[in-house]
C-alpha cells in the first residue's frame, strides 16, 4: 500500500541521491555500456559503409585490440588516480573546514562527472574490446573509443584545476554562500500573498473564520489555543512532559510520537493537509526541520481525534492504524540534516568555518570575515522577503496544519552570535560583524528585524569594547563601525511598505 505522505520521503531520497558520489557515475557507466553495444551493432550492420568512410584510418583486428587494451589499462589507472585525488581533497576539506562540509564536495557535479567519464570510458572500451572479431574489427566503435580517450585527457586536466580551486577557502565560502541565498529565496516569498503581520509572516487568510467553525478543525484550534498564541511559536517541548493515556491521547488531542531517533529532514505538509481534510482533523506540528528528534518525542498533536488514539479502527469516529502511520510518516528522520526545509544548516556551515578560522591553532580572521560577509548577505535577503504561511489550508479554506513559527531574530542570532564568543577579541572581526549586520539591516523592510540586528550588534560592540587591552585606534574603528550601522538602519526601507499588520 502506498503511504499517503509519500512526498517527504521522495524529497529525502532525492536529496540522498544528489549527495551520493555514485549516482551520476553509475548513470554514465550504464550509458557508456549501452552506447558500446549500440555502436557494435551498427558496425555489424554497416561494416562496408564505415570501411569506405574511414578509409586509411581503419585498423586491423590485431591493431584494434592493441589500441583498445592500451586505452583500457590507462583509463582504469587514471580512474584510480582521480579517486585518490578526491579522497585527499575530502581529507583536507574535513580537517580545514569541518566534516559537515564534506557533503558539499560529494554533491559537486564536476567531481561526479569526472569520475563518471573515466568509469564509463573504461567500460565502453572493455565492451568494444570484447566485440572485436578477427575478420571484422568494429571501426565506428573503436574510433569513438579513441575519441573518448582523447577527451578524457582534457577532462583530467580540468579535474586537477577544479580540485585545486574548489578546496580553497574563498571558493568554499562562496559556494556555501550561494547555496544559502538560493535556500532563502526558495524558502521565503518575495511578496506576501496577502497582508503579512509585523514579523513578515504571510498567512493565507484570516483565522477568525476557522475559529468560529463548528468542525474538528475549528474545535481543535480553539482547544490548542492557536487563536490566542498566534503571535508566538508553539513550544516544541511543551507536550513532552504532559500526561497522556495508553492510546497516545493528549489532554488537548492525540499526540504523534517518534518511533526512532534522528534529525528531522522533511515534513510533508501537503500530505498532512490531505489526511487532515479526509478525517476532519487539525494537526499542530511542534517540531521544526533540522531539529534532533529523540525516541518517543512528540512530533505533532492531532485535534479532533482525541477520542480514539493510535490503534483504533474506523474512519469517521477515529483514525485507523494506517492513518496514524501516515501521519508519523510525514516526518522524515535521518542521520544528518538537509537544507531542503532547513536553511539554517547552511548558516551553521558558514559559522563553523568562521569559528575554526578564529581558533588559536588557525588564527585566520580573514576567512572569518569572508564568512561574515556571506552571512550578512543571506540575512539581508531574508529581511527583504516574507516567511511562508505557517498555517496550511485545504481546498475549502479550512486551516488543517499549523507549523511552528520561525522568526528573523532566531536566524540573525544564529548567524552572528557565535562570533561574539570567538571573535570579540579581534577588532577586525568586530568591525566586520557590524558591517555585515549593517548591510543586512539596510535591506530589512521590517523594524522588528532591524531591532533584532541592533541587539546582536550591541552585544558584539559591548564585548569588543570591554577589553582592557584595546588600543585607541581600534576603539575608533569600532566606534566608526557603530556609526555606519546606525546610519544604515536610519536609511533602511520603511517598515510598513504598504503592508498592514495582521489583526
Amino acid at each position: 500500500m502506498i503511504p499517503k505522505t509519500w512526498l517527504g520521503r521522495i524529497l529525502s531520497f532525492w536529496d540522498d541521491l544528489r549527495s551520493s558520489y555514485w549516482f551520476v557515475p553509475l548513470l554514465m557507466s550504464i550509458g557508456g555500456s549501452i552506447g558500446a553495444l549500440v555502436l557494435l551493432d551498427l558496425d555489424r550492420r554497416n561494416e562496408p559503409a564505415f570501411g569506405d568512410f574511414f578509409g586509411s584510418f581503419s585498423l586491423s583486428s590485431e591493431a584494434t585490440r592493441s589500441v583498445l587494451s592500451t586505452i583500457t589499462g590507462s583509463v582504469i589507472t587514471v580512474t584510480g588516480v582521480v579517486f585518490s585525488i578526491t579522497v585527499v581533497a575530502l581529507t583536507l576539506a574535513s580537517s580545514q573546514f569541518g566534516p559537515r562540509l564534506l557533503r558539499g564536495f560529494l554533491r559537486d557535479r564536476s567531481n561526479q562527472f569526472v569520475l563518471g567519464t573515466f568509469v564509463s570510458t573504461f567500460l565502453f572500451n572493455l565492451i568494444v574490446l570484447r566485440g572485436v572479431k578477427n575478420d571484422h574489427p568494429p571501426i565506428l566503435a573503436s574510433t569513438v573509443a579513441v575519441l573518448l580517450a582523447v577527451g578524457s585527457v582534457f577532462i583530467l586536466i580540468y579535474f586537477i584545476h577544479h580540485v585545486t580551486t574548489s578546496i580553497q577557502a574563498p571558493s568554499v565560502i562562496a559556494s556555501v554562500g550561494r547555496e544559502l541565498v538560493s535556500a532563502v529565496e526558495r524558502f521565503t516569498l518575495e511578496e506576501p500573498a496577502e497582508p503579512a503581520d509585523d514579523a513578515g509572516h504571510s498567512p493565507s487568510r484570516s483565522l477568525d473564520r476557522t475559529l468560529d467553525e463548528p468542525d474538528a478543525a475549528g474545535r481543535g484550534m480553539r482547544e490548542a489555543g492557536i487563536g490566542e498564541r498566534d503571535r508566538r511559536s508553539p513550544d516544541p517541548h511543551a507536550h513532552d512532559a504532559e500526561p497522556q493515556g495508553r492510546s497516545g491521547r493528549h489532554a488537548q488531542g492525540a499526540t504523534v510520537r517518534s518511533r526512532s531517533a534522528g534529525f528531522l529532514r522533511v515534513i510533508d505538509h501537503s500530505g498532512l493537509v490531505d489526511l487532515a481534510k479526509e478525517n476532519d482533523l487539525f494537526v499542530e506540528v511542534v517540531v521544526r526541520p533540522g531539529e534532533f528528534v529523540p525516541l518517543d518525542r512528540v512530533l505533532a498533536v492531532v485535534h479532533g481525534a482525541s477520542e480514539t488514539g493510535p490503534g483504533s479502527t474506523g474512519t469517521k469516529a477515529g483514525l485507523s492504524d494506517d492513518d496514524w502511520d501516515d501521519i508519523r510518516g510525514a516526518f522524515v528522520l535521518g542521520d544528518r540534516r538537509t537544507e531542503i526545509q532547513d536553511p539554517s544548516l547552511l548558516v551553521d556551515q558558514l559559522v563553523e568555518m568562521g569559528a575554526r578560522a578564529l581558533s588559536p591553532g588557525v588564527n585566520d580572521p580573514h576567512t572569518a570575515i569572508q564568512c561574515l560577509g556571506r552571512l550578512g548577505d543571506g540575512v539581508g535577503r531574508l529581511g527583504a522577503r516574507y516567511w511562508p504561511a505557517f498555517r496550511h489550508r485545504d481546498d475549502d479554506g479550512q486551516v488543517r496544519v499549523v507549523l511552528p513559527r520561525t522568526e528573523f531574530a532566531d536566524f540573525a542570532w544564529r548567524s552572528f552570535a557565535p562570533f561574539r564568543q570567538y571573535g570579540a577579541g579581534d577588532p577586525t572581526v568586530v568591525v566586520a560583524l557590524v558591517e555585515a549586520a549593517g548591510l543586512a539591516a539596510a535591506r530589512c523592510i521590517r523594524e522588528a528585524d532591524r531591532d533584532a540586528l541592533q541587539e546582536v550588534v550591541d552585544e558584539m560592540l559591548d564585548a569588543g569594547l570591554a577589553r582592557d587591552s584595546i588600543s585607541p585606534s581600534d576603539r575608533r574603528q569600532i566606534e566608526s563601525a557603530r556609526e555606519r550601522f546606525a546610519f544604515r538602519v536610519q536609511v533602511a526601507p520603511s517598515s510598513d511598505q504598504g503592508i498592514k499588520p495582521q489583526q
